[in-house]
Order: C-alpha cells, then sequence, then structure tokens
C-alpha cells in the first residue's frame, strides 16, 4: 500500500469542501494516515507511561511520556488542516490558525515525490506532497526539499487527484514537478 492509497482510504472522512458565495473552499488534513498513526502512538505511549508510574518504573515512565510528548508534535504536524481558497493558503489545528499565506506570496507550487533513489522509475516516485514555496526552485533545490522532508518554511499536503484538482483551479500558473510521476489531469 502507498501513501498516496493510504491519503485516498480516508479521504472522505477528512475532505471538507463547501462552497461560500461564489468563491469554493477546500480544507485538507495535511496527511490523515499519518496523522491518524501518529494519535495512536501518542494513546500507546501515555497508557504505558501511566502503567509504569503506577508499578513505580518512573525511568520507564518518563520515556514513554517523553515519546507520546515528540508524537503529540507529529500528530500536531500531520493532523493539521489547510484551507485552499481565493484568497490563498491558512493552516490551522482543531481552528486554531498557525499560519496563512495570500496567493500572491506563493512563487511557486509544485508535486515531489519522496522516494528520489527510484533509479529513474516514474511509477515509483514514493509519497507524493503537493508544496507551496515562497521562492522559486531549481532542480537542486526540489532534490534537496525531497531529501529534507518536511519542509520548514513551505506549507503542503499529501497528493491526491482531488486535492491536486482543487489546487490546479485555484492557482494560475504552471506546477512544477520532481519525481513525481504521472500527476497532471484535464479539468474538463
Amino acid at each position: 500500500m502507498t501513501g498516496n492509497d493510504r491519503c485516498d482510504i480516508l479521504k472522505s472522512i477528512f475532505c471538507i469542501v463547501c462552497q461560500e458565495g461564489s468563491a469554493t473552499k477546500h480544507q485538507y488534513l495535511i496527511h490523515p494516515f499519518k496523522f491518524g498513526v501518529a494519535l495512536c502512538t501518542v494513546a500507546v505511549c501515555a497508557f504505558l507511561a501511566f502503567l509504569a508510574a503506577a508499578a513505580g518504573n518512573w525511568i520507564a515512565a518518563v520515556l514513554f511520556g517523553a515519546a507520546a510528548a515528540l508524537f503529540v508534535f507529529v500528530a500536531v504536524l500531520y493532523g493539521s488542516t489547510l484551507t485552499l481558497d481565493d484568497g490563498g493558503l491558512s493552516r490551522s489545528f482543531f481552528g486554531i490558525p498557525m499560519r496563512s499565506i495570500p496567493w500572491s506570496d506563493i512563487a511557486e507550487v509544485g508535486v515531489v515525490g519522496l522516494k528520489v533513489f527510484n533509479n529513474n522509475d516514474p511509477k515509483r516516485p514514493g509519497t507524493r506532497y503537493i508544496y507551496f514555496s515562497p521562492r522559486t526552485l531549481d532542480k537542486d533545490s526540489r532534490f534537496r526539499l525531497a531529501l529534507e522532508w518536511p519542509p520548514r518554511n513551505m506549507l503542503y499536503l499529501c497528493y491526491t487527484k482531488e486535492r491536486f484538482t482543487a489546487v490546479q483551479a485555484l492557482w494560475n500558473s504552471t506546477i512544477e514537478t520532481y519525481n513525481a510521476g504521472n500527476v497532471f489531469y484535464s479539468l474538463s
């Protein structure tokens, strides 16, 4: 099962599309599968930390508590909601705004496949993400982006056909690709 298949499994639960006047607003979890895994890991580690503390094993309790805290960060990272509309992009976590960028501040939108050492096989791009960059990237920058994923200064979301189509409808320029395989679809 690929990363993109995992995104498709839960997209009907985690994708909200609503009409607001003439503008369309799309809201997506950054990566639903990784969010679910991180949330389950937090629950298991917190439970084990509680059991270890109840048994008097404080070292294990601290270690499991630290693991739970680490995965809380991962859950926030991948469980955030990215909202796309005519005004731009905004990222929030359970309604708490985290970052907002107007389309005019986006220099490049692209799709990157994270499996960069795939012997140039377009059928094996690995997990693909749609990224929104404040600066234009060259081929070497896109390669570094794929190697050092996730980026700190960009908004991004897991690639699916539906998400790509929504971005394609709102972004009025070329969508770049790097190691992404066949990602382009007709809007008709």
